[in-house]
């Protein structure tokens, strides 16, 4: 958007200089393509049963792992954070319930939680064993996840596409809790993502 907004401003104001600013604006383009392409995304996935890690198999959760973890990776790749690594704990809703009381003080299920990596004592962020920046973890309430697919009208995974993206959002500092110009930005950043990875679950 930042690309066809910069070259929509160009064209109106017929500037001089044009052909500097488009060759500085395909250069930009150039270097987004190419850090997408060569980041790594490195993406831990564990299944939680009501406080007991499982094999992420589990045929209770009845999810495929793989398709989560490819719409993790388009989601972070799309974002162009670099080398990056994930984890994802997809549990029930006593697993998730347990979580919101012992981390937020709330006794009662919610559909998805954010842990963002916290800064050291000297402001630095985390980094994996990789080399990779470490954003924290992503728990989702699978099923939290199914009943509001069907309340919704959408897909299982499509609202378990919409959970984890929102869940990402949060580790990199999007906020909606405030409303106003900060939520705005989340929804809009939100529903790009999720046209992005659409093709992954719809196939």
């Amino acid at each position: 958007m930042g690309y066809s907004f910069l070259s929509n401003t160009i064209v109106a104001k017929q500037s001089s200089s044009l052909p500097v600013l488009l060759y500085f604006i395909s250069l930009r383009r150039v270097i987004a393509y190419l850090m997408k392409k060569t980041s790594k995304t490195y993406i831990d996935l564990a299944v939680r049963i009501g406080g007991e890690l499982k094999d992420a198999k589990s045929a209770f959760l009845k999810v495929n792992s793989v398709l989560i973890k490819r719409i993790a990776r388009c989601v972070v790749e799309e974002l162009r954070l670099g080398d990056t690594e994930l984890s994802i704990c997809l549990t029930d809703d006593a697993g998730i319930r347990e979580l919101n009381s012992q981390y937020r003080g709330k006794d009662k299920a919610t559909d998805v939680l954010s842990f963002p990596m916290e800064e050291d004592e000297l402001g630095c962020e985390g980094f994996g064993d990789a080399g990779a920046r470490v954003l924290g973890d992503v728990a989702i309430s699978v099923e939290t996840a199914r009943r509001q697919a069907e309340s919704y009208g959408v897909t299982f995974y499509e609202e378990m596409a919409r959970l984890l993206t929102h869940g990402i959002l949060h580790l990199i500092g999007f906020d909606h809790v405030n409303g106003g110009r900060q939520a705005a930005l989340m929804k809009r950043e939100e529903e790009h993502l999720l046209k992005v990875v659409a093709h992954i679950y719809s196939s």
